[in-house]
Parts: C-alpha cells; structure tokens; sequence
C-alpha cells in the first residue's frame, strides 16, 4: 500500500496528540480533493425534463427539452447550434439553473426546441459551462429526421384511352340492289323491268 504523502491529490495534514503530557505521537490524516463535474446535454420529450436520455447520438423529432446536467455550481452557460467554433454571438445564454438551450418558462419549465426548422441530417450543440472554478466546453452531435418514415407521395394515374375497335369490313362484293326506280311492280310486267344493277 502506497504512503498517503506519495498518492496522487493527496493533502497530508499531521496532528500532535498529547497523552498525559509524556508522549507525542504524529498522525498522517489524507484529504482528497474532490473531482471536476462532467457536464452534458440531456434530452426529454416533455417540459419537466422526465425521463431524459443522453442527447449524443440520439435521433429527434418534433419538440426537444435540451438542458445541460448537473447544474450544481454553474453560473453560465452558453449554447451554439451548428457552430462548433463557438463563434459570434450564442444561440442562447442562461445565468443560472435550470440550463435549457431554449430557455426557461416563468413556472419553471423548459421551453420547447422545434426540430422541424432545421434541416434532416447531423447537428451539434456546441456548450460553453461557467463555474466558479474555470471553464468546460462540449460539443454533442445528433441527428433529426432521420429515423422518420416519409410520407408516400400519392401520383394520380391517368386513364388509358379507349381506342374505337374499326368495323370490319367483308372481303365478298356488297349484294345486288335493285335502283328505287327500277321494277316498281315486277309481279305484275316482269318484261319492263331493266336488268338487275350492282351499284
């Protein structure tokens, strides 16, 4: 086991204790430092911020609440969307808990972030934490859209046109006819009737 003096982070206080006046003994007492707060964007689908998961890598539609967790300790945070570099002005700034990228209504309530006014694809959330004690800067990518279904686009279909099948005609020369005028009464003098015509 290695000495508390040699540990990493390790405080080594001494304390003189005093029996009966006689003896002094020397006590090594090792105080630890306690670590830096990791911080990371969170993501719910409702106002209170229930049941939220980890914004990277997830995959959103419709309304977010996007908030950085923990909040203990910080005193800004400041939010850039698409903007790794963290340049210009912030997407949004918050000066104290509860840190929503959008905001934070008056009952307390994380404000919703509509994912449909940004385009389906990759994006990121580029974080820039105050506290007390320094700095922290993150940058959370995800995606919108594109797990969603899109809907079918309905095509009309047009309607074949219907060709009129043609009247066949027939190979044999069309019947002899007599003329209207030809023959009014051939019963009666079959001799004055001319011969029969093919019109």
């Amino acid at each position: 086991m290695r000495h508390p003096s040699r540990l990493p982070h390790a405080r080594v206080l001494r304390l003189l204790v005093l029996a009966g006046g006689l003896a002094a003994f020397l006590i090594p007492v090792a105080v630890w430092a306690a670590s830096a707060s990791t911080y990371t964007l969170a993501v719910s689908s409702s106002s209170g911020r229930g049941s939220s998961v980890a914004l990277s890598g997830d995959n959103l539609s419709g309304n977010a609440y996007i908030f950085v967790t923990p909040t203990s300790g910080v005193t800004k945070a400041s939010f850039w969307l698409d903007n790794t570099a963290m340049s210009g002005t912030a997407t949004h700034v918050e000066s104290g808990a509860p840190l929503d990228f959008v905001g934070t209504d008056s009952a307390g309530k994380a404000k919703p972030w509509d994912t449909s006014k940004v385009a389906v694809g990759t994006h990121t959330i580029s974080s820039k934490v105050v506290t007390s004690s320094g700095t922290t800067s993150f940058t959370t990518t995800f995606t919108v859209g594109s797990g969603a279904t899109p809907k079918p686009t309905v095509t009309s279909t047009p309607k074949p046109t219907v060709t009129p099948t043609p009247t066949p005609t027939s190979p044999f020369p069309p019947p002899l006819q007599d003329p209207p005028w030809a023959c009014p009464r051939p019963e009666r003098a079959p001799w004055s009737c001319p011969a029969r015509i093919r019109t």
